[in-house]
Order: structure tokens, then sequence, then C-alpha cells
């Protein structure tokens, strides 16, 4: 009677079936697959937005260069067009922007020697094309003052400019570039608005990039 009555509780002890193994085992399957692809999208979008925010930095740190030294600047000049050679002959005298054009470089004399008659000191910032890893892109490109050029032409890609934007950053050359106001009279205080305008490209993928500034003369100059 005790043997029967064993049998009779081992044989009602039921387990799981095939079938609701394999739809537990696809269950998981399908949850852990969405999960990890959900922690390897918003890594990968994380690393996308660091990287952006790290070309962001670096593009800040540049404008806040030029407008360091240029607020201290004077005899601000415009300069109109995109050339591979830039001509220091005449880059000490102040010209505004006409309205409705652009000047794709800027020129001033630096604090540190405002005395005239030297292009060798003039800082110069200029928007230009550039060949990278086979293809043209725009870049900002500041005059190195090591040139030791004392007047004559001085070329964008002959090791008289250095560029100082990010490599990943694709500069809009129609839409970027400088307005020079006030600099050829005593009217107003000189000022100079930058334009920049371009894409970032991380991972495949490209951030349109807008930023845009207005750099004032520190010290109103006096009329002698």
């Amino acid at each position: 009677m005790k043997i029967c009555k064993q049998k009779s509780y081992i044989e009602n002890k039921k387990g799981f079936t095939l079938v609701e193994v394999l739809v537990s085992v696809t269950l998981f399957t399908v949850v852990a697959v969405v999960g990890i692809s959900a922690v390897i999208v918003a890594k990968s979008a994380y690393e996308k937005n660091q990287a952006i925010k790290a070309t962001s930095d670096s593009l800040m740190f540049v404008v806040e260069d030029i407008s360091r030294t240029a607020r201290l600047g004077d005899l601000y000049r415009c300069l109109p067009s995109v050339v591979p050679s830039i001509n220091l002959e005449d880059i000490e005298s102040p010209q505004d922007s006409i309205p409705g054009q652009n000047c794709y470089g800027v020129a001033y004399e630096p604090f540190w020697n405002m005395t005239s008659g030297d292009p060798e000191d003039q800082i110069i910032y200029a928007f230009a094309p550039v060949e990278d890893d086979g293809e043209i892109v725009g870049a900002l490109f500041a005059r190195s003052l090591d040139d030791q050029t004392a007047g004559g032409l001085i070329g964008i890609n002959d090791g008289y400019f250095q560029r100082i934007t990010p490599r990943n950053l694709n500069i809009d050359l129609e839409r970027s570039g400088f307005d020079v106001v006030g600099s050829e009279g005593f009217i107003s205080q000189p000022r100079i608005v930058m334009r920049i305008h371009g894409t970032i490209t991380e991972r495949n993928q490209t951030t349109e990039l807008s930023l845009q500034t207005t750099i004032s003369q520190r010290a109103i100059r006096v009329q002698p």
C-alpha cells in the first residue's frame, strides 16, 4: 500500500514541457538582445556626443583666443577673397568690409607692438580650402609669427599658416567669414563680426554647427 502511494505521487508530479522550455528560452533571448542593443546604441550616442562636445570646445577655445587678441589690436583689415597667398605690402592699412561682401580673412596690429611699418608682426586669420585625406574641406588658419617674412606674398599652404580648427570640422567657406566695421575712420568703435558655419563628422554622421560672435575693440581710438 505504501509503495503504491509513492508511485502515484511520482506519476502526478509534472515538469516543464519541451514547448514551454523553448518559449522561455526564446523570450529570454529576445529580451537579452533588445537590452544589449539598447546599451550599445546608448554607448555609441554618448561617445558621439562627447566627440562633438570636444570639437565644439576646441572651436570655442580658438574663438576666445582670437577675441582676446583682436579686442586689444588695431588697424583691422578685411581680406575679401579666398586666395592661396596673401599680400603683406598693404596689410597694415585698415579696410572695412563692403556691405554684402564676405571677408574670408582678417588682419590687425597686435597689442604688443602697435608700431606700423612692420608687417612681420601682423596677426592674420583666414578661412581657406585644404586637402584632407584626398578631400577638399574648409578650415580656419592662423599666421605663424615665426615666418620672418618682411613683405610680399605668403602662402596659406606654404608653412606660413597653421590650421587651428579640428580636422573633423568642415567649414562652409560660402557662409563663414568676417565683417570689419569702423576700422577706416574714427566715427564708431571698430569691431569684427566672425561667422563660422560647418559640419562636424563623427562616426560617419554629420552634425550642423553655427557660431557667430562680435569682437569690439576695447580701447576707443582717439583721432590725432
